[in-house]
């Protein structure tokens, strides 16, 4: 269930992976994924909709993100990368990328973690919550955050949602990211993969127009 898309811009040495929410690489992840490859970055979506169909758990998931970096690090010559979880992706990207080697974790720029909820889930039979299919057990979130070590992490909250974990994480976790509306964060896509590339070091730094100007009337 994987979704390729070619960067666009000016090439950056840096791959994108978005774990997509449970509806697939549309919406909110296929605009972001747009957004980030306009910037020069291309990107590979993981879609959770056919992804844990099969059952899945945190180490199996951990070794096929790895399997994942690897290659397109290496088919696409990038040295570096940034990890994107959109819902259901944000719920179970923090067990994957905890897991990764510690050689391939140093080489992630950043995590995004775009409305996380507080407990992950691992299955997603396609018959739902009719399945007979045994369920596995759903897995708290943010113990795993902080288990990320040495990543930078950005936790993504929409000012009206309710289950968003972002806001009660212990400082230090993450650096949170709010914005206006609910859970779809569709018109947030530009700026926030503007953030996300500028915390991973992948875009110059936004400087502000105040100090600017006081710096051009300080010229001779």
């Amino acid at each position: 269930p994987l979704v390729e898309v070619p960067a666009q811009g000016p090439a950056k040495d840096a791959l994108a992976v978005i774990v997509t929410g449970s509806g697939g690489f549309v919406g909110l992840d296929r605009k972001m994924g747009n957004q980030l490859t306009l910037r020069g970055v291309p990107v590979v979506g993981l879609s959770s909709l056919g992804y844990f169909w099969q059952v899945r758990d945190p180490q199996g998931s951990s070794e096929d993100l790895a399997r994942i970096l690897k290659h397109y690090m290496a088919a696409w010559h990038k040295s570096r990368a940034i990890v994107v979880g959109y819902s259901q992706g944000a719920d179970v990207v923090p067990f994957m990328v905890s897991r990764l080697p510690a050689d391939l974790r140093s080489r992630i720029g950043a995590v995004a973690l775009i409305g996380p909820d507080a407990n992950a889930q691992f299955d997603m039979p396609p018959d739902g919550w009719v399945s007979n299919r045994p369920r596995l057990p759903e897995l708290p979130v943010a113990p795993e955050i902080p288990r990320m070590k040495g990543v930078k992490v950005l936790c993504v909250a929409g000012a009206e949602e309710k289950q968003n974990i972002c806001k009660n994480l212990p400082p230090g976790a993450a650096t949170l990211v709010e914005v206006p509306g609910g859970h779809g964060f569709e018109g947030d896509a530009p700026k926030l993969a503007e953030r996300f590339l500028r915390e991973a070091g992948l875009a110059p730094e936004r400087v502000d127009a105040e100090a600017r100007a006081g710096r051009e009337k300080g010229k001779p």
